[in-house]
């Protein structure tokens, strides 16, 4: 049993002489499994950072992010168009993130400036339509509605909202508005291109920062505007042409006027005598050098204090607005890095205005233009009324717009921005 025993000792010693090294070696397996999960953890933990599995994306402002004009614009005061630059965008996000809630919010004649008697012609005597459509016409209103949107949702949940607003304030697409500042002093054009850009900066600014900062998981892209007119564009020609002209044509105009409301009793019309002195003008205003030279149409031969031309002008005005709207970017960004952008488009527009010759004497032609054009195919935007309906056989084109091409290039300048702030 003595014997037994001393061989069963040894045999244990064998085992456990057999069995140390791979116990000392459990600690170095364990120590080395913990080190691999740290290394791996944040492989599988959010990164505020990385590219959101989900994204709201609210687009904000007025007709040139509606879309109006391109062909499937929805039949309401808004125009919202699915081939809108933010449904372009919408579908590049959805490209590299699963899911894109995606809200137009944009309207086409948004303005910080609208009164409540401008938005109420909207009502067409359906509240409904109104409360639906037309109070979004407001600037403001469209920052409630994203407010109500983003407190609806989950908190923390990322959202992308762009923003173009402004160029309603210029109001544009009024010939007699253009005829004005066509007109005015070189100081006045001036100062009134200053305080209308600084009314509509000072307005974006406060909704901006305030979003901002209530809302930490918003990031913002402010869009600039592009010039659409060619440079020696009939409509500016037009303009300068009615206003010398008007002293002579306005006591005729009311005398007709007056003509139709005491003696025909309202039961006639003076629109045809106006149209048809509306596409005379026009014809002369569009054929450079027959009746006035065009180079003397938009200089200061035409009015003593002016020494900007008319596309001068329109670019000075366009630049107001871009270095307000990109001045805001910059010091909100300050405040807020990382979360706010500025999408400018007046560069890639160069040489893609509206085209010659339904738009003007200039270049650029038809193919190469990114504003909508009189005869283009897919556009309804409608011909200004002036040019209505004897200068074209064509019912739609404003010269003014911008058509798909113009859309896809406000869809790269955004997403441009976009992709600097993450997405």
């Amino acid at each position: 049993m003595g014997h037994a025993a001393h061989r069963g000792r040894l045999w244990l010693c064998t085992i456990l002489l057999l069995l140390t090294p791979l116990l000392a070696a459990q600690p170095a397996l364990a120590a080395s499994t913990t080190m691999t999960s740290e290394i791996d953890a944040p492989d599988i933990q959010p990164d505020v950072n990385r590219t959101p599995l989900t994204l709201s994306y609210y687009a904000l402002g007025d007709s040139v992010a509606s879309g109006y004009g391109l062909m499937d614009d929805a039949p309401n005061p808004c125009h919202r168009s699915d081939e809108s630059y933010p449904a372009l965008v919408q579908q590049r996000l959805a490209e590299n993130i699963p899911i894109v809630h995606y809200s137009l919010l944009a309207c086409s004649g948004a303005s910080f400036s609208h009164t409540a008697t401008q938005i109420g012609q909207c009502w067409d005597s359906t509240p409904a339509r109104y409360v639906a459509n037309c109070r979004l016409q407001q600037v403001n209103e469209q920052f409630l509605e994203l407010r109500s949107s983003l407190s609806q949702r989950s908190p923390g949940s990322p959202a992308l909202v762009s923003v173009t607003v402004g160029i309603d304030d210029l109001n544009w697409s009024d010939p007699t508005v253009i005829m004005n500042l066509m007109s005015i002093s070189d100081d006045d054009f001036v100062t009134s291109m200053d305080q209308l850009s600084g009314e509509t900066a000072a307005n974006l600014r406060a909704q901006i920062d305030a979003l901002l900062a209530d809302y930490p998981n918003v990031k913002v892209v402010v869009t600039g505007y592009y010039n659409p007119f060619n440079q020696d564009s009939w409509i500016l020609r037009y303009a300068n042409l009615l206003k010398t002209v008007s002293p002579v044509l306005s006591p005729i105009a009311a005398l007709v006027q007056g003509f139709n409301e005491h003696v025909l009793r309202g039961k006639g019309s003076v629109k045809p005598f106006t149209s048809g002195l509306g596409w005379v003008i026009a014809q002369i205003g569009r054929q450079p050098n027959t009746i006035i030279p065009s180079d003397d149409l938009c200089t200061s031969a035409i009015q003593k204090g002016r020494a900007l031309s008319c596309f001068d002008r329109t670019e000075q005005a366009i630049n107001a607005f871009n270095t307000s709207l990109s001045q805001i970017v910059s010091d909100e960004a300050s405040a807020y890095p990382g979360r706010i952008a500025f999408a400018s488009v007046a560069e890639d527009f160069r040489g893609h205005e509206s085209p010659q010759p339904v738009c003007g004497a200039a270049a650029p032609d038809g193919v190469d233009s990114w504003t909508q054009y009189p005869n283009e195919a897919n556009i309804n935007s409608a011909i200004p009324d002036v040019e209505q309906p004897l200068l074209y056989p064509a019912k739609y084109g404003d010269c003014f717009h911008p058509n798909y091409d113009g859309a896809s290039a406000y869809a790269r300048a955004v997403m441009q921005a976009a992709e600097m702030l993450g997405y």
